[in-house]
């Protein structure tokens, strides 16, 4: 639900709920992981995951044709199971740090292939779900619009990670937190999400137009 409220159908504003809208699945396949689950287990959650999430946000495909509605909902979420899957697969062998930076690596794989097959589907990229906030996402002229999905995983990794040591430290026993450590959970997600977006404005300030003005 929070990655169809950020999605551009919605006003721009909602875009940030992209940024955190991946938390609740990363939380999911963590529980999952701890209490044991088998791979076929965590492939059907993360399937029902974006299942619902391709058919809140592209259902309008309908209209041309049920039936390709349904496929392109379907195979579409079948495919975004490959690199959320390998996420898995990579962070049970490998371990939680290597799991979690190789996520947006797997992800960023997974849109570039399929822009560039015969089975193209763009609408779900993620960098463009900031479409109608251009104004917060001008470095994409440096990064392109996959830059723009390797942040959005990388916030939500983060403010999951954040999350879960505050949550770690709140449990009874536990060592607490100083003021200090408090402070860097809130500001590391938190300056991860506000300093490309004000990279972004300062880049809009000093873009100046070229060429001749047009007299109408």
């Amino acid at each position: 639900m929070l990655l169809w409220a950020g999605w551009p159908v919605h006003p721009a504003a909602m875009a940030l709920l992209l940024l955190v809208g991946w938390v609740p699945y990363l939380r999911m396949e963590q529980l999952l992981t701890r209490r044991g689950a088998s791979g076929w287990k965590v492939f059907r959650y993360t399937y029902l995951t974006l299942v619902l999430w391709n058919a809140f946000t592209t259902w309008w495909v309908s209209y041309s044709t049920l039936g390709g509605g349904i496929a392109a909902v379907v195979l579409n979420a079948l495919l975004m199971c490959l690199p959320t899957m390998a996420f898995y697969h990579t962070k049970k062998l490998a371990g939680p740090t290597l799991g979690y930076i190789s996520l947006p690596i797997y992800w960023i794989a997974f849109e570039q292939l399929h822009l560039h097959w015969d089975l193209t589907w763009p609408w779900l990229t993620l960098g463009n779900g900031f479409a109608q906030a251009n104004s917060w996402v001008q470095w994409y002229e440096y990064t392109g619009f996959l830059g723009g999905s390797v942040w959005i995983w990388v916030v939500n990794i983060l403010a999951f990670l954040s999350l879960q040591k505050y949550a770690a430290a709140s449990r009874p026993g536990a060592p607490e937190l100083s003021r200090v450590q408090v402070q860097r959970l809130i500001l590391i997600p938190l300056l991860a999400a506000l300093l490309p977006i004000g990279l972004s404005k300062l880049i809009g300030y000093n873009y100046q137009e070229k060429g001749p003005q047009s007299r109408y």
